[in-house]
């Protein structure tokens, strides 16, 4: 039994369908599984940002961000834990309302600056404490 002239390219294009197909689905999984480790490192680094923040204010530091000193002011480190909620919510949105393949986006947004306030959190502690 052998392949028509008309059968080759149907096969081949179903062939190389299926390819792509797979080739998408095992993308699709390791997008879900990077955001789903950016959205682990968000948490990690926002509950470092808020610990080494109580540690540099119980130390004589003052905090630089005027809406997170405001936070400070109106109810302590709670009222700068609900600002990190509430930061986080506000991603939450915006990752529902983007296209799953650029999902990514949304935590890095979050990740970037906040490493950059738990690195200079760490430094001014370090010479502190």
């Amino acid at each position: 039994m052998s392949l028509s002239d008309r059968q080759l390219p149907a096969l081949a294009l179903a062939r190389t369908r299926s390819l792509a197909a797979s080739a998408g689905t095992a993308m699709l999984d390791f997008t879900q599984r990077a955001q789903r480790e950016l959205w682990v490192g968000v948490a990690v680094v926002m509950t470092a940002d808020l610990a080494l923040t109580a540690v540099g204010l119980a130390h004589g530091l003052a905090e630089r961000n005027p809406v997170a000193r405001w936070a400070l002011a109106q109810a302590g480190i709670a009222g700068l834990a609900g600002l990190k909620v509430f930061a986080l919510c506000l991603a939450a949105c915006c990752w529902f309302a983007v296209p799953r393949r650029y999902g990514s986006v949304i935590p890095l947004g979050l990740i970037l600056p906040s490493s950059v306030a738990v690195g200079v959190n760490a430094v001014l502690v370090w010479f502190v404490v």
